[in-house]
């Protein structure tokens, strides 16, 4: 497998790029018919392909025929490249021939804690075995670390804001709810206004209609006369001024019109 493009500083030569996978050749051997690629590239082909053919012509070939090309080698070893640490910060840069004594004592390679299982730079590791290490004492000694507090903490925190979130919603329900109480109190207190004006009328009402109800004795056709009618009219009239509106006044006029009617036909005492 070659060497990515993206670790060097500069871009590669053309010429420098296996054939397989792309990258700059990495130990390169030549085949018979004369191509270069990487030597794992080469014989992970051959080892997989069912017919042993150059990747590039397709001539057949076997891996004795597949040859180390030093002087190739050389150009290559002679270009700098990049520190395979460089995602983690390492800044050094150097030829391809020293990088390999580089990356084993290079601080930003990753090693992984036994304690807690995270990956930490190797310059940084020491650190924080310590660290780890202690808090996992004091974690067995009283039961927690300040990082489980922490941790506990924010927990707790999320949860108070929710729950401000719920007292903030129920106290607009009960805003509204007291907005509707009032509304119902204001309507109550009408209704009651109007059936205590209602009592008031009727009560008038009746007083005024009480000398006319009280007419119950039998009336005689010398009993009727201009002072008798008058006397009635003005008691409907003065009633019908102050009527409730339940009352209705044609009913009125018209049980008048019928005992008037009935007295005319019969001409004899009638009671109403």
């Amino acid at each position: 497998m070659g060497w990515l493009i993206e670790r060097f500083p500069s871009k590669p030569d053309q010429d420098l790029l296996c054939g397989i996978c792309k990258g700059v050749y990495q130990d390169a051997v030549a085949t018979s018919c004369g191509h270069t690629f990487c030597a794992v590239c080469i014989q992970t082909w051959l080892d997989r392909a069912c017919r042993k053919t150059c990747p590039q012509c397709r001539k057949t070939l076997t891996g004795c025929e597949v040859i180390p090309i030093f002087s190739l080698r050389q150009v290559v070893n002679k270009i700098c490249i990049y520190c395979e640490n460089r995602p983690r910060g390492c800044t050094f840069i150097s030829r391809l021939e020293d990088v390999k004594t580089h990356t084993t004592h290079c601080g930003y390679a990753s090693k992984k804690c036994d304690e807690c299982g995270d990956t930490w730079n190797r310059r940084d590791f020491v650190e924080h075995r310590d660290v780890c290490h202690g808090r996992n004492i004091h974690r067995s000694i009283i039961g927690y670390t300040a990082e489980d507090i922490h941790q506990k903490n924010g927990i707790l925190e999320k949860k108070i804001g929710i729950l401000e979130i719920q007292l903030k919603h129920t106290r607009k329900k009960l805003e509204l709810c007291d907005a509707d109480n009032r509304k119902l109190k204001r309507e109550l207190s009408t209704a009651k206004a109007e059936i205590q004006s209602l009592s008031r009328e009727i009560s008038s009402f009746n007083e005024i209609t009480a000398p006319i109800l009280n007419l119950t004795k039998p009336v005689s056709v010398d009993d009727v006369s201009p002072d008798t009618i008058s006397e009635l009219s003005l008691l409907i009239t003065s009633s019908l001024r102050v009527k409730p509106v339940h009352v209705n006044v044609d009913r009125i006029f018209l049980l008048i019109k019928r005992h008037y009617e009935k007295f005319a036909r019969c001409g004899t005492c009638y009671e109403y």
